[in-house]
């Protein structure tokens, strides 16, 4: 059977390759964009050591319908390319990733083919191809969408603790290096001052308090900060009656 083109996107993004690849490959961020995608699951290989050849179980959600299928990477160079190919009774899909440099920003391009595995589907595929067109966009309009608003490498994170008592925002900072600085706004205000005891990297409104190599690592961080550091504090300081920062 030949490959049939089921999908083709493309798009300019006001955004650096290198953070456009990250949103689009980081599962991090893809399960904020990619409504299909429920979890991947590395056995060979993490997530940060993918290559060549690398195999992985990805689960999607189908309307109520979990299903998990093998996906494999047949061509992967970081951050300007990246093919998958996942099997399935059906035949073979195949998803291709191309990421250019452009002068206004990144140059994305899509494409989602299917090899069927027999007669039945490829005549199922030409009839009802069309569908999937329509999702495959709104989900890539979605990713763009995504990338344009997180473009300042900057996300909010917010704790509240369950009698509601206590809440702070935190700022989770991506670095180049798809490392994540975990940072409190101290905005002046003299309820901060209760960190100066501590050995943290003071900017002029924000205060850095660790790093993390992942999104998930550095929220999970920051709420256990604020519960065995940042609350104990305000605890000892001003009882019941703290100032609301």
């Amino acid at each position: 059977m030949k490959e049939i083109l089921v999908f083709s996107f493309e798009e300019l993004i006001d955004a650096p390759i290198d953070f456009v690849f990250t949103c689009l490959n980081k599962d991090e961020h893809v399960e904020h964009w990619n409504e299909l995608i429920v979890r991947s699951i590395y056995q060979k290989h993490s997530e940060d050591e993918l290559e060549v050849g690398s195999t992985y179980q990805t689960v999607q959600k189908v309307g109520n319908k979990e299903y998990t299928f093998e996906a494999e990477l047949t061509d992967y160079k970081p951050p300007f390319r990246a093919t998958i190919k996942t099997e399935t009774k059906e035949g073979v899909s195949i998803t291709r990733y191309q990421l250019s440099e452009e002068t206004e920003g990144t140059h994305l391009k899509v494409q989602a083919s299917i090899t069927p595995s027999n007669i039945k589907y490829k005549v199922l595929t030409k009839l009802f191809g069309w569908l999937s067109r329509f999702l495959y966009k709104d989900i890539y309009q979605q990713f763009v969408n995504y990338v344009h608003e997180h473009n300042d490498r900057l996300w909010d994170v917010y704790y509240e603790s369950e009698d509601g008592k206590y809440s702070v925002i935190g700022d989770l900072h991506l670095n180049e290096d798809n490392t994540w600085d975990v940072l409190l706004s101290h905005d002046h205000h003299d309820v901060y001052n209760l960190l100066k005891h501590f050995d943290y990297e003071w900017g002029e409104d924000r205060v850095h308090l660790f790093r993390a190599d992942s999104f998930k690592e550095a929220e999970a961080g920051f709420f256990e900060w604020v519960e065995t550091i940042w609350i104990p504090l305000l605890q000892k300081k001003y009882g019941d009656e703290y100032p609301v920062a």
